[in-house]
Protein backbone atom coordinates (compact mmCIF):
# COMPACT_ATOMS: atom_id res chain seq x y z
CA UNK A 1 0.00 0.00 0.00
CA UNK A 2 1.23 3.54 -0.76
CA UNK A 3 -1.23 5.91 0.69
CA UNK A 4 -3.79 5.65 2.86
CA UNK A 5 -5.89 8.63 4.01
CA UNK A 6 -8.65 7.53 6.63
CA UNK A 7 -11.14 10.18 8.08
CA UNK A 8 -8.98 12.93 6.83
CA UNK A 9 -10.05 16.47 7.09
CA UNK A 10 -7.70 19.50 6.12
CA UNK A 11 -8.81 22.92 7.77
CA UNK A 12 -7.32 26.96 6.38
CA UNK A 13 -7.44 28.75 9.52
CA UNK A 14 -7.77 32.77 8.81
CA UNK A 15 -8.43 35.88 11.21
CA UNK A 16 -11.74 35.90 9.31
CA UNK A 17 -13.20 32.72 9.44
CA UNK A 18 -11.87 28.85 8.73
CA UNK A 19 -12.16 26.82 5.74
CA UNK A 20 -12.52 23.30 5.68
CA UNK A 21 -11.10 22.16 1.88
CA UNK A 22 -11.02 18.33 2.94
CA UNK A 23 -13.79 16.39 4.42
CA UNK A 24 -13.57 13.05 5.72
CA UNK A 25 -11.59 11.59 2.86
CA UNK A 26 -11.24 7.57 2.66
CA UNK A 27 -9.01 6.66 -0.10
CA UNK A 28 -6.13 4.78 -1.27
CA UNK A 29 -3.96 4.54 -3.94
CA UNK A 30 -1.84 1.96 -4.25
CA UNK A 31 2.28 2.29 -4.42
CA UNK A 32 1.82 0.48 -8.26
CA UNK A 33 0.11 -0.01 -11.30
CA UNK A 34 -2.60 2.86 -10.93
CA UNK A 35 -3.44 5.38 -13.00
CA UNK A 36 -6.06 7.70 -11.15
CA UNK A 37 -8.04 10.75 -12.15
CA UNK A 38 -9.09 13.36 -9.80
CA UNK A 39 -12.12 15.46 -10.94
CA UNK A 40 -14.09 18.44 -9.42
CA UNK A 41 -14.70 21.81 -10.16
CA UNK A 42 -12.76 24.79 -8.55
CA UNK A 43 -12.71 24.83 -5.34
CA UNK A 44 -13.78 20.95 -4.70
CA UNK A 45 -10.39 20.25 -2.73
CA UNK A 46 -8.06 18.43 -5.31
CA UNK A 47 -5.08 20.55 -4.73
CA UNK A 48 -5.39 20.04 -1.28
CA UNK A 49 -6.19 16.51 -1.39
CA UNK A 50 -2.88 15.91 -3.01
CA UNK A 51 -0.48 18.03 -1.36
CA UNK A 52 -1.52 15.69 1.44
CA UNK A 53 0.53 12.89 -0.64
CA UNK A 54 3.50 14.09 -0.20
CA UNK A 55 3.17 15.78 3.11
CA UNK A 56 3.69 19.36 2.05
CA UNK A 57 0.43 19.86 4.41
CA UNK A 58 -1.08 17.47 7.13
CA UNK A 59 -4.53 16.75 7.83
CA UNK A 60 -6.19 18.51 10.74
CA UNK A 61 -7.99 15.39 11.28
CA UNK A 62 -8.14 12.07 10.53
CA UNK A 63 -5.21 9.47 10.16
CA UNK A 64 -2.99 9.81 6.95
CA UNK A 65 -0.53 7.32 6.00
CA UNK A 66 2.17 7.61 3.56
CA UNK A 67 4.69 4.49 2.25
CA UNK A 68 4.57 3.26 6.28
CA UNK A 69 4.77 7.10 8.05
CA UNK A 70 1.96 8.37 9.80
CA UNK A 71 1.35 12.22 8.88
CA UNK A 72 1.39 14.48 10.63
CA UNK A 73 4.86 13.10 12.12
CA UNK A 74 6.20 12.75 15.33
CA UNK A 75 7.92 15.36 16.92
CA UNK A 76 11.55 15.73 15.22
CA UNK A 77 10.61 12.77 12.67
CA UNK A 78 11.67 13.64 9.16
CA UNK A 79 9.39 13.39 6.42
CA UNK A 80 11.62 14.37 3.15
CA UNK A 81 12.27 11.06 2.16
CA UNK A 82 8.58 11.02 1.27
CA UNK A 83 8.97 12.90 -1.36
CA UNK A 84 11.25 10.60 -3.34
CA UNK A 85 8.00 7.94 -2.97
CA UNK A 86 6.06 10.26 -4.06
CA UNK A 87 6.89 12.96 -6.97
CA UNK A 88 4.45 16.36 -7.12
CA UNK A 89 4.44 18.34 -10.41
CA UNK A 90 2.53 21.41 -10.00
CA UNK A 91 0.98 23.23 -12.88
CA UNK A 92 3.35 24.62 -15.30
CA UNK A 93 6.59 23.09 -13.44
CA UNK A 94 8.84 24.62 -16.26
CA UNK A 95 8.84 28.05 -14.18
CA UNK A 96 11.13 26.35 -11.73
CA UNK A 97 14.09 25.49 -14.15
CA UNK A 98 16.99 27.42 -12.45
CA UNK A 99 20.24 25.40 -13.70
CA UNK A 100 22.29 26.33 -16.90
CA UNK A 101 21.85 22.69 -18.58
CA UNK A 102 19.05 20.49 -18.78
CA UNK A 103 21.25 17.38 -17.28
CA UNK A 104 22.19 19.58 -14.49
CA UNK A 105 18.38 20.20 -13.53
CA UNK A 106 17.24 17.36 -13.78
CA UNK A 107 19.89 16.01 -11.91
CA UNK A 108 19.69 18.35 -9.21
CA UNK A 109 16.50 16.61 -7.26
CA UNK A 110 18.94 13.76 -6.44
CA UNK A 111 21.77 15.82 -5.55
CA UNK A 112 19.93 17.42 -2.78
CA UNK A 113 18.60 14.00 -1.54
CA UNK A 114 21.99 13.82 -1.00
CA UNK A 115 22.77 10.71 -3.82
CA UNK A 116 26.22 10.53 -4.86
CA UNK A 117 26.98 12.96 -8.48
CA UNK A 118 27.64 9.74 -10.65
CA UNK A 119 24.49 7.71 -9.22
CA UNK A 120 22.36 11.63 -10.01
CA UNK A 121 23.49 11.41 -13.58
CA UNK A 122 22.57 8.33 -14.21
CA UNK A 123 19.25 8.55 -12.71
CA UNK A 124 18.95 11.93 -14.63
CA UNK A 125 19.65 10.36 -18.08
CA UNK A 126 16.91 7.70 -16.95
CA UNK A 127 14.79 10.45 -16.79
CA UNK A 128 15.42 12.16 -19.57
CA UNK A 129 14.92 9.41 -21.47
CA UNK A 130 11.44 8.49 -20.16
CA UNK A 131 10.13 11.79 -20.90
CA UNK A 132 11.86 11.77 -25.07
CA UNK A 133 15.00 14.33 -24.13
CA UNK A 134 18.19 12.67 -25.92
CA UNK A 135 21.86 13.21 -24.79
CA UNK A 136 21.76 16.41 -27.95
CA UNK A 137 19.40 17.95 -25.46
CA UNK A 138 21.62 17.41 -22.34
CA UNK A 139 23.90 20.46 -22.42
CA UNK A 140 20.96 23.19 -23.74
CA UNK A 141 19.66 25.04 -21.77
CA UNK A 142 16.43 24.68 -20.42
CA UNK A 143 15.41 28.30 -21.43
CA UNK A 144 16.18 27.67 -24.87
CA UNK A 145 14.19 25.23 -25.86
CA UNK A 146 10.25 24.81 -26.33
CA UNK A 147 7.95 25.35 -23.98
CA UNK A 148 6.74 21.53 -24.04
CA UNK A 149 10.02 20.69 -24.18
CA UNK A 150 10.41 22.49 -20.92
CA UNK A 151 7.75 20.78 -19.61
CA UNK A 152 9.44 17.59 -19.98
CA UNK A 153 12.51 18.35 -18.45
CA UNK A 154 10.57 19.61 -15.15
CA UNK A 155 8.70 15.82 -14.97
CA UNK A 156 12.31 14.54 -15.54
CA UNK A 157 14.01 16.33 -12.63
CA UNK A 158 10.88 14.89 -10.75
CA UNK A 159 11.09 11.37 -12.29
CA UNK A 160 14.81 11.59 -11.43
CA UNK A 161 13.70 10.72 -8.00
CA UNK A 162 12.87 8.09 -8.66
CA UNK A 163 9.12 8.14 -7.03
CA UNK A 164 7.04 5.12 -6.96
CA UNK A 165 3.56 7.48 -6.82
CA UNK A 166 3.90 10.35 -9.33
CA UNK A 167 1.19 12.97 -8.75
CA UNK A 168 0.30 15.32 -11.73
CA UNK A 169 -1.59 18.83 -11.12
CA UNK A 170 -3.30 19.77 -14.17
CA UNK A 171 0.09 18.75 -16.47
CA UNK A 172 -1.25 19.19 -19.87
CA UNK A 173 -2.55 22.98 -18.63
CA UNK A 174 -1.29 25.62 -21.81
CA UNK A 175 0.17 22.80 -24.16
CA UNK A 176 -1.16 22.71 -27.32
CA UNK A 177 -3.21 19.40 -28.40
CA UNK A 178 0.12 18.11 -29.78
CA UNK A 179 2.07 18.47 -26.51
CA UNK A 180 -0.98 17.13 -24.34
CA UNK A 181 -1.36 14.10 -26.33
CA UNK A 182 2.81 13.44 -26.53
CA UNK A 183 3.05 13.91 -22.48
CA UNK A 184 0.28 12.25 -21.71
CA UNK A 185 1.70 9.36 -24.02
CA UNK A 186 5.04 9.68 -21.87
CA UNK A 187 2.78 9.30 -18.19
CA UNK A 188 0.75 6.73 -19.82
CA UNK A 189 4.28 4.97 -21.19
CA UNK A 190 5.75 6.12 -17.48
CA UNK A 191 2.50 3.90 -15.89
CA UNK A 192 2.45 1.02 -17.95
CA UNK A 193 6.37 -0.28 -18.53
CA UNK A 194 7.69 1.26 -15.16
CA UNK A 195 4.55 0.48 -13.35
CA UNK A 196 4.70 3.27 -11.02
CA UNK A 197 1.00 4.78 -9.89
CA UNK A 198 0.02 8.41 -11.36
CA UNK A 199 -2.54 10.22 -9.99
CA UNK A 200 -3.63 13.02 -12.58
CA UNK A 201 -5.51 16.26 -11.53
CA UNK A 202 -7.47 17.40 -14.49
CA UNK A 203 -10.27 19.24 -16.36
CA UNK A 204 -10.08 17.42 -19.55
CA UNK A 205 -12.80 15.18 -20.01
CA UNK A 206 -11.30 13.36 -22.90
CA UNK A 207 -7.58 13.11 -21.32
CA UNK A 208 -9.80 11.17 -18.20
CA UNK A 209 -11.96 9.25 -20.81
CA UNK A 210 -8.39 8.08 -22.52
CA UNK A 211 -5.86 7.43 -19.86
CA UNK A 212 -7.49 6.70 -16.41
CA UNK A 213 -8.27 3.53 -15.00
CA UNK A 214 -9.97 4.98 -12.10
CA UNK A 215 -12.06 8.21 -11.03
CA UNK A 216 -12.00 9.59 -7.70
CA UNK A 217 -14.55 12.84 -7.60
CA UNK A 218 -14.80 15.80 -5.51
CA UNK A 219 -17.60 17.99 -4.59
CA UNK A 220 -17.00 20.45 -1.71
CA UNK A 221 -14.59 18.53 -0.20
CA UNK A 222 -16.08 14.94 -0.13
CA UNK A 223 -15.29 12.32 -2.44
CA UNK A 224 -18.62 11.56 -3.91
CA UNK A 225 -17.73 8.90 -6.73
CA UNK A 226 -14.69 6.41 -6.64
CA UNK A 227 -14.60 4.12 -9.39
CA UNK A 228 -14.73 3.30 -13.30
CA UNK A 229 -15.39 5.60 -16.13
CA UNK A 230 -18.02 3.19 -17.37
CA UNK A 231 -19.56 3.73 -14.11
CA UNK A 232 -18.74 7.36 -13.93
CA UNK A 233 -20.64 8.69 -16.74
CA UNK A 234 -24.00 6.47 -16.10
CA UNK A 235 -24.20 7.10 -12.12
CA UNK A 236 -27.81 8.74 -11.34
CA UNK A 237 -25.63 11.55 -9.97
CA UNK A 238 -23.67 12.22 -12.63
CA UNK A 239 -25.13 15.93 -13.77
CA UNK A 240 -24.36 16.92 -9.87
CA UNK A 241 -21.21 16.28 -10.24
CA UNK A 242 -20.07 19.93 -12.21
CA UNK A 243 -18.35 17.54 -15.28
CA UNK A 244 -18.87 17.26 -18.76
CA UNK A 245 -19.16 14.10 -20.96
CA UNK A 246 -15.70 12.87 -22.99
CA UNK A 247 -16.04 13.94 -26.59
CA UNK A 248 -16.47 10.41 -27.66
CA UNK A 249 -20.00 10.14 -25.86
CA UNK A 250 -20.94 13.68 -26.72
CA UNK A 251 -20.70 12.71 -30.36
CA UNK A 252 -22.45 9.19 -30.10
CA UNK A 253 -25.23 10.88 -28.15
CA UNK A 254 -25.57 13.07 -30.73
CA UNK A 255 -25.53 10.73 -33.29
CA UNK A 256 -28.04 8.37 -31.86
CA UNK A 257 -30.53 11.57 -31.37
CA UNK A 258 -30.63 12.68 -34.69
CA UNK A 259 -29.12 9.64 -37.02
CA UNK A 260 -30.75 6.79 -34.68
CA UNK A 261 -27.34 5.40 -34.66
CA UNK A 262 -27.27 3.05 -31.66
CA UNK A 263 -25.29 4.58 -28.62
CA UNK A 264 -22.98 2.13 -28.25
CA UNK A 265 -20.08 3.96 -25.35
CA UNK A 266 -16.88 4.77 -26.89
CA UNK A 267 -14.09 6.65 -24.85
CA UNK A 268 -11.45 7.17 -27.10
CA UNK A 269 -11.47 8.53 -30.61
CA UNK A 270 -9.93 5.58 -31.76
CA UNK A 271 -12.39 3.78 -30.70
CA UNK A 272 -15.50 5.94 -31.92
CA UNK A 273 -13.82 5.71 -35.75
CA UNK A 274 -13.53 2.33 -35.46
CA UNK A 275 -17.21 1.60 -34.06
CA UNK A 276 -18.67 4.19 -36.59
CA UNK A 277 -17.08 2.67 -39.42
CA UNK A 278 -18.86 -0.91 -38.95
CA UNK A 279 -22.56 0.84 -38.35
CA UNK A 280 -24.57 0.08 -41.42
CA UNK A 281 -27.11 2.69 -41.56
Amino acid sequence: MGIQFKSVSHEYFSFSNNDEAIKDINLTIEKEGEFVAILGHTGAGKSTLVQHMNALIYPTSGELTVFGTNLPPKKREKVNHLRQKVGLVFQFPEYQLFENTIIEDISFGPKNFKVTKDHALENAKKAAALVGLGEDMYNKSPFQISGGQMRRVAVAGVLAMDPSILVLDEPTRGLDPKGRDETMEIFKRINEEENKSIVLITHDMDIVSKYAKRIVVLKEGRIVFDGCKEDLYVHPDFHLFNLDYPTPLKILKYLNEKLNIPFVPRYTKEDLITYLKGVKL
